[in-house]
C-alpha cells in the first residue's frame, strides 16, 4: 500500500530545552526532544510488515535531523530545501551532505535555497560549495525538483530579522497516493510573511500549515512573530513606529556592492505596502486564507515570560488556548501541537 505524508523530525526553536532548565512541551523522556523545526514529506510502500520509501524531502535539518534519520529508515533524503541560514536549521546538512559524497561516488547533494540563503550557508560552512549542488528557489516561481517529480515547490520572501539572508516561507504542492494535490505550507522562522496580495490565491486550500510561532504575544525584537497581535505591552506598535518598508526588505538584498531588490519584492513595494499592513501574528494572517489544520512548532514562549508575565505551556494548554483565541475571533481551523516523531498522512 502506498500512502504519502509528513514526518516530524522536530518541531522546537533553537534551544527548546537550554542546558540546566526544563520546559513543560519539551520531554527528556523516554528519548530527547531536543531537535529543531524539521519536516519529511515522504512516500512510502507498505509491504506487509516492511516499509520501503519512494522517497524523501527534507524541509530544515536542525539539531535532532540527523539522529531522527538514522533511527528511522538510516537513508539519504533525496534533497533538502533551507527555509533560511541559522544555524538551527541547518546544522545537519553537513553530515547529510558528506555522507552523499562519500558513498555515492562523489556526486554532489541537492538543496534547494534562495540564492541569499545558499551564499550565507557556504560563507559559514564553505566547504559545502564542492559537495553539494545548489538549486535556485527564486521568490514566487514555483520549481518542481528533479529528484522528486511529485512535489511543486514556491518560495515566498519573509522577514526574520537582519541575519536571516534571504529567508522564506515554502509553499509545497505534492501529489498524494491518491493523485490528489494537497498544499502543505512551511512558515519557516518570520517575523512577518511578504506576500502580495495577488498570490493569496495560491495559499488557499492549504492541508496543513506549519507555523513557527515562537510566542503567544507579541516581543517583535525577537525577530519571531506572535500568535495573538495584542497584548497588555504594545512592543509592537513602539517597534512599527520605527521600522520600515526597506528595513524588512535588507535581509533579501544581494550582497554585491551595488544591492539589488529581488523583482518580487520590487513589485510588491510598487503595491504601495507599509510595515503597519503587514501581518505581525499567526491570527491575523490565517484568515486570509484558511488552512484547514495549523500545526504549532518552535515554540519557546520566554518572551511570553519575561515581558508578558505570562507562565509557559505543556502541548495540551497550548493547543486549548490557541483554539480558544481563534474561535473567539471567528477562526475555524484546527490547531494542534504535534511530538517529535508523528507522522501526518495526506
Amino acid at each position: 500500500m502506498k500512502k504519502t505524508g509528513i514526518r516530524i523530525n522536530g518541531r522546537g526553536n533553537a534551544w527548546p530545552i537550554p542546558l540546566g532548565q526544563q520546559h513543560p512541551l519539551y520531554s527528556l523522556t523516554p528519548e530527547p526532544d531536543y531537535a529543531n523545526a524539521s519536516f519529511s514529506l515522504m512516500s512510502l510502500n507498505q509491504v506487509e510488515s516492511r516499509t520501503e520509501v519512494n522517497w524523501e524531502l527534507l524541509i530544515d535539518a536542525g539539531h535532532g535531523t540527523i539522529p531522527m534519520l538514522l533511527k528511522t529508515h538510516n537513508r539519504l533524503p533525496e534533497a533538502i530545501v533551507l527555509t533560511h541560514p541559522h544555524f538551527d536549521h541547518f546544522v545537519g546538512v553537513d553530515w547529510i551532505a558528506q555522507s552523499h559524497y562519500r558513498f555515492k561516488n562523489k556526486q554532489r547533494y541537492p538543496l534547494y535555497a534562495t540564492p541569499l540563503c545558499w551564499e550565507t550557508l557556504v560563507s559559514s560552512l564553505p566547504h559545502l560549495e564542492k559537495i553539494i549542488e545548489f538549486k535556485c528557489l527564486d521568490y514566487g516561481h514555483s520549481r518542481i525538483p528533479d529528484e522528486i517529480p511529485g512535489v511543486e515547490l514556491t518560495a515566498y520572501p519573509v522577514y526574520h530579522g537582519t541575519s536571516a539572508y534571504g529567508a522564506a516561507m515554502i509553499v509545497a504542492d505534492v501529489m498524494n497516493a491518491g493523485n490528489t494535490k494537497q498544499k502543505i505550507i512551511f512558515s519557516g522562522d518570520l517575523l512577518c510573511p511578504l506576500i502580495r496580495e495577488t498570490d493569496y490565491a495560491h495559499l488557499q486550500g492549504a492541508k496543513y500549515l506549519f507555523a513557527d510561532v515562537n510566542n503567544r504575544f507579541p516581543y517583535p525584537r525577537a525577530n519571531h512573530w506572535s500568535f495573538v497581535p495584542e497584548s497588555s505591552e504594545d512592543f509592537l506598535g513602539a517597534w512599527l513606529k520605527d521600522i520600515t518598508i526597506k528595513d524588512l526588505f535588507l535581509p533579501h538584498l544581494n550582497n554585491d556592492k551595488d544591492p539589488v531588490l529581488p523583482e518580487y519584492l520590487e513589485l510588491l513595494m510598487k503595491d504601495g505596502c507599509l510595515p503597519k499592513d503587514m501581518y505581525w501574528s499567526l491570527l491575523e494572517w490565517i484568515k486570509r486564507f484558511s488552512p484547514e489544520k495549523i500545526l504549532l512548532v518552535h515554540y519557546s514562549g520566554r518572551e511570553d515570560e519575561k515581558y508578558h508575565d505570562e507562565p509557559l505551556m505543556d502541548g495540551p494548554q497550548l493547543e486549548a488556548w490557541t483554539q480558544q483565541q481563534a474561535t473567539a475571533k471567528g477562526i475555524h481551523c484546527e490547531f494542534r501541537v504535534p511530538e517529535t516523531g508523528d507522522w501526518l498522512e495526506f
